[in-house]
This record gives C-alpha cells, structure tokens and sequence, in this order.
C-alpha cells in the first residue's frame, strides 16, 4: 500500500514519483527523513490529505507499471 511506502523507496523505485511531491511542496528527494519515513506520515507532518496524494501517486505507478509491460512486451516480440 503507497501510505505505508518508505519515501525513500518510493523515489528510487517511481522517480516520477518527484514531480508530484514536488507539487505538494514535499522535499523528500535529499532529506534524511525520507530513508525511513512512510509516505503517510510525511503527508501529515505537511498537513497534506493523504488521500489525494496516494490517488496522484496511484495513478503515477499503474501508469508507470503499465508503461513497463508494454516495453516488455514490444522487446520480446523483437
């Protein structure tokens, strides 16, 4: 589940993921914090609705996930 994600895994594996946190004012990307704080306790520490930004975040990594299928597909194919 994306609210209980490590930051820090979450950038390193979606780096999209930056872009989004970004927009929410969250600068995760060199903080410390982030190796061992969840997505949802950074979004409470900003005041920000953790709901909103796991749907933003959702959206990002099925797409992402989805993006990676396709390549994998035309690869195989080749």
């Amino acid at each position: 589940m994306i609210k209980n994600m490590i930051m820090a895994d979450l950038i390193k594996k979606y780096p999209k993921s930056v872009q989004i946190l970004s927009e929410y004012g969250i600068p995760c990307m060199g903080c410390c914090i982030a190796t061992w704080e969840t997505v949802e306790q950074c979004a409470k520490s900003y005041e920000i609705d953790i709901d909103k930004l796991t749907t933003e975040l959702s959206t990002l990594i099925h797409k992402t996930n989805f993006e990676v299928i396709i390549n994998e597909t035309k690869n195989s194919m080749q």
